[in-house]
């Protein structure tokens, strides 16, 4: 047993110091490489470190005390810290200790460490250093120190859960969970961390079920935030069973014991805020984006940093000025651009996009549903869609990414084309005209060593394929290599042995929703092409599966086929199946007419998101028919598509708003479908010459921007557009005379 140096016998109502403990370290490679150069928890999201907003959380719940255990980035904290609000207590409202340690390799390693060094002695709330959340945890301590002031030894844990939906873009195959909870007293009675093809079942004892006041629920819409509220025997519970290593064993275990321990574990859910984990790279995207569309209000991209703030106030410059530190400021379709940028005029910037300070943009680029952090610089004709890039990024002129991530550092050269899924990380060098294929992680260091010893890398191995000929970087093999163990092996590298291709680590890398389990291809690429849900102002769902705009939109930044609630994503599906059904039974449109209309009743869908849906839909078709083997090309089986369905149009599409829908519609679509896009000239012909859309509302459409890359495709059908309009002008002047 463990020793008990603290003072376990004060009583539970004596006032103590609200404490937290905050794990800095992730100890897993989910993020390897892009964590080689930079913890996991500073990463940027938003532009702002991951560890604010898990710190921002705890300020909000009146924590007043805060520990930060560091084993392997305790140095890249203490710096962030101390320059940051959160290392003066009287900016953030607490006090914030590093506590490194480099003999930790776990998270029971932390709570074992915790009991030697007696840090804690009472109550606290333990916290991964990922949580984005506005909760606060008030109640769940509240409710924890309620039942112990009831009975001291009993209750010995408060899980903070989530309720989201299977379905959710928020629930990933790493955090499927199911549980058996008192629905009364939220006693949890079995947890059970599910892998791919486990059965969702759970055994109970008889004794358990024959309690008359003990109602049990199996549920599985729950997801651990990975919050705990903590009793001191939390840690000597760790102390004394050397096997518990993460979370879920001790849950496990404690449970499984409680026969003869009597120690109880109960869970509280979260009502009415937003709250979750940075697990993987793909919830990073989701969760900025629902940042961005202000669903962790009042954590908000605009937010003022005291910090830089209170600096500001009490720093000059050397001609005796107050330094001017900028600010965000927001504009429509949730566009936030730092006052220090500089976007040229006849440049666009989309819809859910964050633009950091010093960062200049060039004339004739656009910029759509990404975040570019600080100092950055785009180049002249560049298109960035979906993507996220950190500080200090060069991308030359004409290129493209689409849906990847950018680290700090990157040179992209001039006519690079970025495919979706790819991570470059720091320092990382691409050469013009490279065209990459999508999926690939692109690194320089393998580890620390490699990057505190630069000079000795050997650039002779670059993946001068992938990255060009003058470029810099290997393309990641799924291999992780580690730094030596001692000083004796310091020349040398710890390999660590990886069964799994190269397609699962990547899919580690992004993650992959539960969803995912129940296509045969899944991937990257399938996460991105099939579901695409985390693109787009409202993809980027909130627990409760609302986006950031109205309730009337869809997500249709990228032609993703996610929408703001269940209604709306229930009926896509059962469009999708209603069109089909005219091609595979040849069914009368009329009756198809009548299912539809009677869809969209059911599903209370606003006639304008109907006619976004129909438009949608059959661009989806389109693709699904290519991708599953169809030899003949995009444009073809649109055309075919279109003939046949030219009744669908003229019974919804009848007037210029619908039209300018539907024009919309097919420009975010082309935007992430590269095979759209290289159609769109033939595809915008079709649609006037089978009278879909007029004249005068495309033109009216194209004038809007006609500098953007979309327009750009169809400009030879727009002007061909506007002659004959001139030329029928002209003639009809003459007639007059």
């Amino acid at each position: 047993m463990s020793k008990k140096k603290g003072k376990d016998t004060t009583s539970l109502k004596q006032e103590e110091i609200l404490t937290a403990v905050v794990v800095a370290d992730d100890f897993t490679n989910k993020f390897y490489p892009i964590d080689v150069t930079k913890p996991k928890c500073l990463l940027p999201l938003a532009n702002k470190p991951l560890l604010h907003y898990t710190l921002q959380c705890l300020i909000k719940s009146e924590v007043k005390r805060i520990y930060i255990y560091c084993a392997n980035c305790s140095e890249e904290v203490r710096e962030y810290i101390k320059n940051s609000k959160w290392g003066l207590p009287e900016l953030c409202g607490a006090t914030v200790t590093i506590v490194p340690s480099q003999d930790v390799v776990s998270i029971g390693d932390v709570f074992r460490h915790i009991d030697d060094t007696n840090l804690i002695s009472h109550d606290f709330i333990f916290v991964p250093s990922d949580v984005v959340s506005n909760a606060s945890l008030t109640s769940a301590w509240e409710e924890h120190k309620a039942r112990r002031g009831k009975s001291k030894d009993v209750p010995l844990l408060t899980v903070v859960m989530n309720d989201i939906s299977p379905q959710h873009n928020l629930r990933m195959v790493e955090d499927d969970t199911h549980i058996v909870h008192d629905i009364n007293t939220n006693r949890i009675y079995r947890y059970n961390r599910l892998k791919p093809g486990d059965r969702y079942s759970s055994t109970l004892p008889l004794s358990i079920l024959k309690k008359p006041d003990v109602r049990v629920m199996l549920n599985y819409s729950m997801t651990d935030t990975g919050i705990w509220i903590c009793s001191p025997k939390v840690s000597q519970i760790f102390a004394d069973n050397f096997d518990y290593t993460t979370p879920v064993d001790f849950i496990k275990g404690v449970i499984d014991c409680e026969e003869f321990l009597g120690h109880q574990i109960h869970m509280h859910v979260l009502e009415g805020s937003y709250c979750c984990r940075v697990l993987n790279m793909r919830l990073h995207q989701i969760i900025q984006r629902n940042l961005i569309n202000r669903w962790l209000h009042p954590i908000v991209p605009e937010a003022i940093d005291e910090f830089q703030l209170f600096n500001s106030i009490t720093s000059i410059d050397s001609n005796h000025e107050k330094r001017h530190i900028g600010k965000y400021n927001l504009r429509q379709n949730a566009v936030y651009i730092h006052s220090t940028s500089e976007v040229a005029q006849i440049s666009t910037i989309g819809a859910n996009t964050i633009i950091g300070p010093q960062t200049k943009i060039s004339k004739s680029c656009q910029v759509t549903n990404s975040t570019v952090g600080e100092s950055c610089q785009i180049a002249t004709d560049s298109c960035i869609t979906g993507s996220t890039l950190m500080n200090n990024v060069h991308v030359g002129k004409g290129s493209q990414i689409i849906d990847s991530i950018i680290c700090n550092n990157v040179v992209i050269g001039d006519n690079v084309i970025i495919k979706r899924g790819c991570v470059l990380c720091d320092d990382v060098i691409i050469s013009d005209d490279v065209d990459m294929s999508g999926n690939s992680i692109i690194y320089m260091y393998r580890n620390k060593n490699m990057v505190e010893n630069k000079d000795e890398i050997e650039t002779e191995d670059y993946s001068f394929s992938v990255v060009g000929m003058d470029g810099a970087g290997f393309l990641w093999d799924g291999n992780v290599i580690e730094d030596a163990d001692s000083d004796e092996d310091s020349d040398k590298m710890s390999l660590d042995s990886v069964d799994e291709p190269i397609e699962d680590c990547i899919n580690k890398i992004w993650g992959m929703k539960l969803d995912d389990l129940d296509k045969t291809d899944w991937t990257v690429a399938s996460i991105n092409d099939e579901d695409e849900d985390d693109d787009g102002d409202e993809t980027m769902h909130g627990v409760d599966e609302h986006d950031g705009g109205s309730d009337d939109d869809f997500s249709e930044d990228d032609g993703s086929d996610e929408f703001t609630d269940n209604d709306l994503m229930h009926f896509q599906t059962e469009v999708i199946e209603t069109i089909n059904r005219r091609f595979t039974d040849n069914i009368d449109w009329d009756n198809l007419h009548l299912e539809i209309n009677g869809s969209k009743h059911a599903n209370n869908v606003s006639l304008e998101n109907l006619v976004k849906t129909l438009t949608r839909s059959l661009l989806m078709i389109c693709l699904q028919k290519k991708t599953s083997g169809d030899s003949r090309n995009l444009y073809k089986i649109y055309e075919e598509l279109t003939e046949d369905s030219l009744p669908l149009f003229a019974n919804y599409i009848r007037d210029d708003k619908d039209e300018s829908m539907t024009l919309e519609v097919y420009e975010k679509f082309a935007q992430s479908h590269e095979s759209v896009m290289a159609s769109l000239l033939k595809i915008f012909l079709l649609l006037y010459k089978k009278d879909i859309i007029s004249e005068s509302v495309m033109i009216k459409w194209y004038d809007q921007n006609p500098t953007d890359v979309v327009r750009t495709k169809v400009k030879q059908v727009v002007e061909w557009l506007k002659n004959a309009e001139e030329e029928s002008d002209e003639e009809s002047s003459s007639d007059d005379e």
